[in-house]
């Protein structure tokens, strides 16, 4: 099929703006510092800029000495006064959006979403994401027809009734420019609907009859709706519904443990994954090449500043941050954001690693409390997403989601983890699959490994088989399906692993 019209005329463009994201890549130092002085002279007459002596600030040493790293519970009083309608709190005038995060037993927060976020970084990083796609793909006709994307919904807050509250997802497609709308499907009324399985339901209905160039979304809920159109359709190839289907964007979640669930979904056709950073704070990071997965681009230029907390420094409560051009590849750092949303050195609860300062590639490595080290083990999400994937791999198994958390220690002070795993394709022996699990985590964590060694401080894995559907249900029944919500990976707390276990039973 050859490039549709509107897609050769945006290659050009492209190429312009990923060559001006090439420059402010090399500028990196005075790309960051515009940014921030730009953010900081905007909120110069806020509350919180009045608080923190905004007026002088002049340089970057001077930010980081006048404002403290914040957590969530540091800004909650600010933000709760914004949501009563108090207008110039932490950015001028009002706000009239707040995205609730997907927290999964702690209590929701609410970021603030301003007019010059949703402008200047979600919709720039939706368009550098095509950008970046074109670049790599000049031939293709992804614009010639509909992208399906999925997003939560939008309700009016009990605090004021200007003001609404719900999942990114949804207030990016409320306000999303007209043009984007030609694009997406389903349009927003039946996309802002209530009711996360009463709405695959009707768009798995209606998708069948579309042609579908690209999937955009959470990995978990796409490959829930993929199945619902195989189903509904009675075909057994994707393909067969979407003769022109050839990217599938995604974010949110790692797609490690979902690469051959999709892999498989895609079997006999030649569709692309390119992954995002995008979140409830911002827009962060594009994969720039679509040969080097788990690698995004960090852009620089979305009204963000960052900072970086080496992540051995952060667990000891030193907060002392680094700029972007003091960082080292191949470290775990804890991201600090300045943004056009009103957040101010805030920590976002990722960790990152730097595979490039080249250009700055970046890949997420876990959470800050999604992090296990009981047994001095400091293993993190990526160490698991990469020892699960191997033994998927080894024993040709298909991973549809996971969890695990420690056990607690024995009266000579020994334990395990203890994972609960859901397959598509189960393992023909999960003895074989436990063993190369525990083999990878040992490989690539060197405190597992020591603590593994002779079984002194830690004994192999336990690994419990779920069944079909089961973290689909359990999400269900915390009422934390679609949008942003995701499955709780690892945790020093059993509070999660518990109640999946009890779910189980």
């Amino acid at each position: 099929m050859p490039i549709d019209p509107l897609s050769f005329m945006l290659v050009d463009f492209a190429k312009t703006r990923v060559a001006q994201v090439n420059l402010r890549d090399k500028r990196a130092k005075k790309t960051q510092s515009t940014a921030l002085f730009y953010l900081v002279k905007r909120a110069q007459e806020t509350r919180f800029g009045k608080a923190h002596f905004f007026e002088q600030i002049q340089d970057v040493k001077d930010f980081q000495k006048n404002v403290p790293i914040a957590h969530y519970i540091d800004l909650k009083k600010d933000i709760e006064d914004m949501m009563n309608g108090m207008p110039d709190i932490l950015w001028p005038d009002k706000v009239k959006y707040f995205a609730k995060s997907s927290a999964t037993t702690s209590e929701s927060k609410y970021i603030p979403v301003t007019r010059v976020a949703l402008t200047k970084n979600h919709f720039k990083g939706g368009k550098d994401l095509i950008s970046f796609y074109l670049q790599n793909n000049p031939s293709t006709h992804v614009l010639s027809s509909k992208i399906i994307s999925l997003c939560g919904t939008l309700s009016t807050s009990q605090m004021n009734n200007s003001i609404r509250v719900g999942d990114i997802s949804a207030i990016i497609v409320e306000n999303l420019p007209l043009y984007v709308k030609l694009f997406k499907f389903p349009g927003p009324e039946l996309s802002l609907r209530d009711g996360w399985e009463e709405k695959i339901e009707e768009i798995s209905t209606l998708a069948i009859n579309q042609n579908i160039t690209c999937l955009a979304g959470a990995p978990i809920w796409v490959s829930i709706l993929i199945k619902k159109v195989l189903e509904k359709s009675g075909k057994k190839s994707i393909f067969e519904v979407w003769p022109n289907l050839e990217v599938f964007m995604h974010g949110g979640i790692s797609f490690k443990p979902y690469r051959k669930v999709f892999d498989e979904l895609f079997k006999g056709g030649n569709v692309k994954y390119m992954e995002s950073y995008n979140a409830s704070e911002g827009y962060f990071a594009i994969q720039d090449d679509l040969t080097k997965p788990n690698e995004m681009r960090l852009m620089l230029d979305y009204g963000v500043f960052y900072e970086f907390i080496p992540l051995e420094k952060y667990q000891n409560k030193n907060y002392e941050a680094l700029t972007i051009d003091e960082v080292e590849i191949n470290k775990n750092y804890v991201i600090v954001i300045t943004t056009n949303g009103g957040l101010w050195r805030y920590v976002i609860g990722d960790t990152v690693m730097f595979t490039s300062l080249s250009p700055y590639r970046i890949k997420i490595t876990g959470r800050t409390k999604q992090y296990m080290n009981l047994y001095d083990e400091e293993l993190t999400v990526d160490n698991a997403e990469e020892a699960i994937s191997y033994a998927s791999h080894v024993t040709d198994a298909r991973i549809t989601d996971y969890t695990l958390a420690p056990t607690m220690p024995d009266k000579d002070g020994r334990g395990c983890h203890e994972w609960i795993i859901e397959f598509s394709k189960p393992p023909s022996d999960i003895k074989k699959f436990t063993e190369e699990l525990d083999k990878k985590l040992q490989e690539c964590n060197g405190d597992y490994f020591s603590r593994r060694v002779n079984d002194v401080v830690m004994s192999l894995p336990i690994v419990h088989v779920a069944s079909t559907e089961t973290f689909y249900n359990w999400m269900k029944s915390k009422d934390r399906l679609g949008g942003q919500f995701k499955v709780p990976r690892i945790s020093n707390s059993r509070e999660n692993l518990e109640s999946i276990l009890a779910f189980l039973k």
